[in-house]
């Protein structure tokens, strides 16, 4: 056996630290710049108010997010 045959393992284990030490890194530096972006405005109380006054919560009358059933297309 030569010396590549005999370190094959400790080769492959240091070359995978490697690339996952690069990828840490590279996450990390691409998180750090993402930071500068503006976040959209933050929701307010008014704001579910409103959404939450949308909602019908009469069951008799079919939901307006679902199309309307055509009685003549009925078989």
């Amino acid at each position: 056996m030569n010396w590549f045959e005999e370190h094959i393992l400790l080769i492959l284990a240091a070359v995978g630290v490697a690339v996952l030490l690069l990828m840490v890194w590279v996450f990390r530096r691409e998180s750090k710049g993402s930071s500068n972006h503006a976040s959209p405005a933050p929701i307010t109380p008014d704001m579910v108010r409103e959404k939450l006054e949308k909602i019908n919560l009469d069951l008799g009358v079919p939901p307006s997010d679902e199309p309307q059933e055509n009685p003549q297309n009925k078989t």
